[in-house]
Protein backbone atom coordinates (compact mmCIF):
# COMPACT_ATOMS: atom_id res chain seq x y z
CA UNK A 1 0.00 0.00 0.00
CA UNK A 2 2.89 2.29 0.72
CA UNK A 3 4.42 1.55 -2.67
CA UNK A 4 1.16 2.05 -4.57
CA UNK A 5 -0.94 4.52 -2.53
CA UNK A 6 -3.26 5.38 -5.43
CA UNK A 7 -4.74 1.89 -5.26
CA UNK A 8 -5.31 1.60 -1.51
CA UNK A 9 -8.93 0.56 -2.03
CA UNK A 10 -7.68 -2.48 -3.93
CA UNK A 11 -5.41 -3.65 -1.14
CA UNK A 12 -7.61 -2.99 1.88
CA UNK A 13 -9.54 -6.20 1.18
CA UNK A 14 -6.52 -8.06 2.58
CA UNK A 15 -6.69 -6.03 5.78
CA UNK A 16 -10.40 -6.74 6.08
CA UNK A 17 -9.80 -10.46 5.53
CA UNK A 18 -7.17 -10.40 8.28
CA UNK A 19 -9.64 -8.71 10.63
CA UNK A 20 -12.15 -11.44 9.81
CA UNK A 21 -9.63 -14.20 10.52
CA UNK A 22 -8.84 -12.56 13.87
CA UNK A 23 -12.52 -12.44 14.78
CA UNK A 24 -12.63 -8.64 14.51
CA UNK A 25 -15.81 -8.67 12.44
CA UNK A 26 -16.97 -5.18 13.42
CA UNK A 27 -13.62 -3.80 12.27
CA UNK A 28 -13.71 -5.78 9.03
CA UNK A 29 -17.11 -4.58 7.81
CA UNK A 30 -16.29 -0.92 7.06
CA UNK A 31 -13.03 -1.94 5.41
CA UNK A 32 -14.82 -4.46 3.18
CA UNK A 33 -17.38 -1.79 2.31
CA UNK A 34 -14.61 0.61 1.36
CA UNK A 35 -13.09 -1.99 -0.94
CA UNK A 36 -16.42 -3.02 -2.46
CA UNK A 37 -17.34 0.60 -3.12
CA UNK A 38 -14.48 0.65 -5.64
CA UNK A 39 -14.63 -3.01 -6.68
CA UNK A 40 -18.30 -4.07 -6.42
CA UNK A 41 -17.80 -7.31 -8.35
CA UNK A 42 -15.13 -8.77 -6.08
CA UNK A 43 -16.69 -12.05 -5.03
CA UNK A 44 -14.04 -12.61 -2.35
CA UNK A 45 -15.01 -9.35 -0.64
CA UNK A 46 -18.71 -10.22 -0.62
CA UNK A 47 -18.04 -13.74 0.70
CA UNK A 48 -16.06 -12.48 3.65
CA UNK A 49 -18.46 -9.62 4.28
CA UNK A 50 -21.32 -12.16 4.44
CA UNK A 51 -19.27 -14.16 6.95
CA UNK A 52 -18.64 -11.07 9.08
CA UNK A 53 -22.34 -10.18 9.08
CA UNK A 54 -23.32 -13.76 9.94
CA UNK A 55 -20.84 -13.85 12.81
CA UNK A 56 -22.38 -10.64 14.17
CA UNK A 57 -25.88 -12.13 13.74
CA UNK A 58 -26.86 -9.50 11.18
CA UNK A 59 -28.84 -11.99 9.11
CA UNK A 60 -30.49 -9.47 6.80
CA UNK A 61 -27.14 -7.97 5.80
CA UNK A 62 -25.61 -11.44 5.41
CA UNK A 63 -28.46 -12.44 3.07
CA UNK A 64 -27.96 -9.27 1.02
CA UNK A 65 -24.31 -10.20 0.59
CA UNK A 66 -25.28 -13.75 -0.39
CA UNK A 67 -27.48 -12.24 -3.10
CA UNK A 68 -24.51 -10.21 -4.33
CA UNK A 69 -22.33 -13.33 -4.39
CA UNK A 70 -24.91 -15.11 -6.55
CA UNK A 71 -25.29 -12.06 -8.78
CA UNK A 72 -21.57 -12.11 -9.46
CA UNK A 73 -21.27 -15.88 -9.69
CA UNK A 74 -24.61 -17.71 -10.05
CA UNK A 75 -22.89 -21.10 -9.74
CA UNK A 76 -21.38 -20.29 -6.33
CA UNK A 77 -22.30 -22.85 -3.69
CA UNK A 78 -21.28 -24.04 -0.26
CA UNK A 79 -19.31 -26.78 -2.02
CA UNK A 80 -17.29 -24.13 -3.83
CA UNK A 81 -16.72 -22.34 -0.53
CA UNK A 82 -15.50 -25.57 1.09
CA UNK A 83 -13.07 -26.18 -1.77
CA UNK A 84 -11.65 -22.68 -1.46
CA UNK A 85 -11.23 -22.97 2.30
CA UNK A 86 -9.57 -26.39 2.23
CA UNK A 87 -6.18 -24.72 2.57
CA UNK A 88 -7.10 -23.18 5.94
CA UNK A 89 -4.78 -24.41 8.65
CA UNK A 90 -7.70 -24.26 11.09
CA UNK A 91 -10.33 -26.50 9.51
CA UNK A 92 -12.76 -25.79 12.36
CA UNK A 93 -12.69 -22.12 11.36
CA UNK A 94 -13.24 -23.07 7.71
CA UNK A 95 -16.25 -25.17 8.72
CA UNK A 96 -17.60 -22.27 10.78
CA UNK A 97 -17.27 -19.92 7.82
CA UNK A 98 -19.10 -22.37 5.56
CA UNK A 99 -21.84 -22.58 8.21
CA UNK A 100 -21.97 -18.77 8.24
CA UNK A 101 -22.48 -18.76 4.47
CA UNK A 102 -25.26 -21.29 4.92
CA UNK A 103 -26.91 -18.99 7.47
CA UNK A 104 -26.64 -16.22 4.87
CA UNK A 105 -28.78 -18.34 2.57
CA UNK A 106 -26.24 -19.97 0.27
CA UNK A 107 -26.80 -23.63 -0.59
Amino acid sequence: MRLDPRHNDLYVVNIAAAYTMMGRYSDAIPVFKRHLNSFPNNQFGHVYLAIAYAELRQEENARAEAAEILRISPQFSLGVAKERMISFKDQALAARYVADLSKAGLK
